[in-house]
């Protein structure tokens, strides 16, 4: 019988417990910066891409839905941190690119995004670490299946 101070052991709640722990932890350090973290990732994803880079793609590689990347963009737009367009290859779809201080915040919530990575993964070693990232991918790809 479990002890009432035990915490669950099944993988789901673990994973939803550490991904909520490491939103909020991220979400704190990058509120001083007036983003959230997802945020923060699109802002990365396209630093990454360093092009225009079409909504739908967005949408895609977050696996977010339209209206939710809609209103992330926008809302970053407002604070100049990126340039919303019109895509040229579909005149109904839009592009994003980021602007100067788009790039100069990317880079200061970088040092941050590592900083929390490092919390988190803090006491592993680094075959610890890529087994994890292993598992973790796998698992990624069990709920896409």
């Amino acid at each position: 019988m479990k002890k009432s101070n035990e915490l669950p052991t099944q993988c789901g709640y673990l994973i939803k417990q550490i991904s909520d722990g490491m939103g909020r932890k991220a979400n704190n350090q990058l509120r001083e910066h007036g983003l959230t973290m997802m945020q923060a990732n699109i802002l990365a994803f396209l630093q990454q891409k360093g092009k225009d880079v079409p909504l739908k793609e967005i949408e895609a590689a977050f696996r977010i839905s339209q209206p939710t990347v809609s209103g992330l963009c926008h809302r970053m737009e407002q604070k100049e941190l990126i340039e919303l367009r019109q895509d040229p290859a579909n005149m109904s779809a839009k592009t994003a690119r980021l602007t100067e201080k788009g790039e100069a915040l990317v880079k200061d919530a970088a040092a941050e995004t590592a900083s929390t990575e490092e919390s988190l993964l803090r006491g592993l070693n680094p075959k610890q670490r890529e087994e994890l990232q292993t598992l973790l991918q796998k698992i990624l790809r069990n709920l896409n299946d």
